[in-house]
């Protein structure tokens, strides 16, 4: 028997596309037949809104069959490593944000709860907030003598 009666005999629509070509399946990933992973394949090609923006945009910024196969590898991989830096910038800058947010809410509750208590004394003693030597309410610890 030779390859090709081997090959046509032994291809079916259940047959993996791992099959195919003969690569080691990966048991994580899903398994497609042939006729799902071409209809995939096929769907990607007709309906460019599941591609990136860019790609839609600019199809042949990822054309990689030229010349200069190198330097557009490169050149992306630059653009990578620059993405790469701003996202590690901008993730410092929203801890930075949430520590200081975090201060922030501990200071507010603080003096809220500084507030709450100076109206509760206000309220239990009101004639005893009148201004002391240096200027500061004697009510608030005056009382204990």
């Amino acid at each position: 028997m030779d390859t090709e009666t081997e090959f046509s005999t032994s291809m079916s629509t259940t047959t993996d596309a791992c099959d195919l070509c003969g690569c080691l399946r990966d048991n994580t990933s899903p398994q497609y037949t042939a006729e799902e992973f071409n209809q995939i394949i096929q769907q990607l090609h007709d309906t460019p809104e599941h591609l990136p923006m860019g790609v839609r945009q600019h199809p042949g910024a990822i054309d990689l069959g030229g010349e200069n196969d190198r330097e557009k590898v490169k050149m992306l991989q630059e653009e990578c490593d620059a993405l790469r830096a701003q996202l590690k910038g901008t993730e410092r800058d929203r801890e930075e944000l949430e520590r200081a947010y975090n201060v922030k809410s501990v200071l507010l509750s603080c003096l809220s709860d500084g507030f709450d208590r100076l109206l509760t004394v206000s309220e239990v003693r009101p004639t005893h907030l009148g201004k002391g030597a240096a200027g500061t309410p004697t009510g608030l610890g005056a009382s204990a003598k």
